[in-house]
């Protein structure tokens, strides 16, 4: 049975509703403090999310600790035994539930006691698939401060702390806002991915992006496609056109690519040569300097582009070029 009390009612109601607003950009992860600090009365405390890409956490969100506990709480920790522990147990683990051994622990001795820590308690988040997405820890300098309604006011609201810092999950209420219907990756700047998970049943049939799609990632991350912080186009996937878009995002504190990658047939009915000479059009290209980028003659690209102008309508190379940029009418692979 929960042992809750009235007055964390209110406060774990309010830290479920600012982790809905953080994930739809409506709140700021730091306004979590307030409320987790009414449910606990802890004197600090420590969100971090794990980074899938590096197995490393990472802090979100913090107040009270000093900087070395803080840097040691989200690293050195890590492979400390209590952690360990804390990470097999569902529930939220407090200095007491390790037994009176924690206190012979170096984690105690040298920085929890010294700062006039006598309570704490460890909750190892976790995310889509029960996977480790990251760490609640929390300490106090009473310890009977802790007491089970506290732990079982934690455990009513891990799920959501769970759910905001798992880097695979976050990203999809951004990714449901530009293309629900695109299958959705996050790229780190060395090109790993990780397929993000979403909250409900969806499925795509794209299973992985195609590496020039990956490259666009890294580039725009690096900040060499000349694109800021988004960048949409069309890549060759054999004999099939899969639609790009890539945008810069902050999951969790880490600055990733978020990839979006849907199946799709070329606009306007163009063809793969027609869609080049729009690309290198919309890069300020001259019909000779395209001719010497695809080894064809300058006639040969003045066709292609008769023929883009016919099937889109449009007037001139400039309304070809503006296009082109606004509805992502590129081949990213000539932008690379």
């Amino acid at each position: 049975m929960l042992r809750v009390k009235r007055d964390q009612i209110r406060a774990i109601g309010e830290i479920a509703s600012t982790v809905t607003e953080v994930l739809h950009h409506d709140a700021q992860v730091a306004d979590l403090i307030a409320p987790l600090q009414r449910l606990t009365g802890c004197d600090a405390i420590m969100l971090a999310s794990r980074n899938p890409f590096g197995d490393v956490h990472r802090p979100i969100c913090h107040d009270g600790y000093s900087p070395p506990l803080l840097a040691f709480l989200h690293r050195q920790y890590l492979s400390c035994p209590s952690y360990s522990r804390a990470a097999g147990n569902l529930l939220p683990m407090r200095m007491r539930d390790f037994g009176s051994t924690f206190y012979q622990t170096q984690v105690y001795e040298k920085f929890l006691h010294p700062a006039g820590y006598r309570e704490g308690v460890t909750l190892v988040l976790r995310g889509a698939g029960e996977q480790v997405s990251g760490l609640l820890t929390m300490n106090f300098e009473h310890a009977q401060q802790a007491d089970d309604h506290v732990r079982d006011g934690l455990d009513m609201v891990a799920g959501a702390l769970g759910r905001l810092c798992d880097l695979s999950t976050e990203p999809w209420w951004l990714a449901r806002r530009l293309d629900a219907a695109a299958a959705a990756f996050l790229v780190d700047a060395s090109g790993a991915t990780l397929r993000v998970r979403p909250h409900s049943g969806h499925s795509s049939v794209v299973s992985a992006p195609q590496p020039e799609a990956i490259a666009a990632a890294r580039a725009l991350l690096d900040g060499g496609a000349g694109h800021g912080r988004e960048l949409r186009g069309y890549v060759q996937a054999r004999d099939a056109w899969h639609r790009v878009h890539v945008v810069i995002t902050t999951a969790g504190g880490q600055r990733a690519a978020l990839l979006l990658v849907q199946p799709d047939s070329l606009p306007f009915g163009l063809t793969r040569s027609e869609l080049d000479v729009l690309t290198l059009i919309a890069m300020g290209m001259t019909n000779k300097d395209i001719g010497h980028r695809l080894d064809v003659s300058a006639r040969t690209v003045g066709a292609h582009v008769a023929h883009v102008i016919d099937k889109t309508g449009l007037d001139n190379r400039t309304s070809l070029a503006a296009c082109a940029v606004r509805d992502g009418l590129l081949r990213i692979g000539l932008l690379l």
